[in-house]
């Protein structure tokens, strides 16, 4: 690496850890956070199943509990409790809209019609999502994830910038570090192999470090 290649290194690296210490990394991460989100998203679209968001999470005689895996309103809650109990071959019905669940208590020998109120409610009331509703939803995870992730590596430079600046006492954050520290393995190369910028460099050097000035 030349003292020129080594130089401008660390200069762009040092202007791309500003930027993400600044909060104006978004142009840089959105393009790759859009890639990483569409080879998901591509891959759910292949292998997803709508499935109902009425589930059954556990199973006994006489006896099963289902949950609303997208959530259930209070209202909806209580005309379940209301409805269902009416019908003659159920003890009790029990919908929660805190945890999303639903309680049936029967006789065991009703198994039968027990399977065809379930298949009528998901049908009915708890259709399962279209594959461009699952998709979605899952993109929206994925952004979401993604964000967070670039939040809290965000963070982590800030901190580990602050401490640097404690350290130099000012004189250095993460940064200016990392530039100083590319012009000095820079410096090296350009002692050790006696090696000169060409013209292109220099001009590429000239182009680089003018780009963004302001005239007054």
């Amino acid at each position: 690496m030349s003292y020129v290649s080594g130089f401008m290194m660390g200069a762009a690296l040092g202007k791309s850890i500003r930027q993400m210490l600044a909060g104006n990394s978004r142009p840089a991460v959105r393009p790759a956070v859009r890639r990483s989100v569409g080879r998901a998203v591509q891959g759910v679209r292949q292998r997803v199943v709508p499935q109902s968001p009425l589930q059954l999470v556990s199973k006994l005689p006489g006896r099963r509990r289902y949950r609303v895996t997208d959530g259930m309103s209070p209202e909806l809650a209580a005309l379940l409790t209301s409805k269902l109990n009416q019908l003659s071959f159920l003890d009790q019905v029990t919908a929660n809209a805190a945890t999303g669940s639903i309680l049936f208590v029967y006789d065991s020998v009703y198994e039968a019609k027990m399977d065809l109120l379930v298949k009528w409610l998901q049908a009915r009331l708890f259709p399962p999502k279209s594959v461009k509703e699952t998709v979605r939803d899952f993109a929206d995870q994925e952004v979401a994830r993604a964000g967070s992730l670039t939040r809290s590596v965000r963070s982590s430079a800030r901190a580990l910038s602050g401490q640097i600046k404690d350290l130099t006492g000012g004189v250095f954050d993460i940064s200016s570090l990392a530039s100083v520290m590319f012009l000095l393995r820079g410096l090296r190369k350009l002692v050790l192999t006696h090696q000169a910028p060409s013209g292109s460099q220099m001009l590429w050097w000239a182009l680089t470090l003018m780009r963004g000035w302001r005239t007054v």
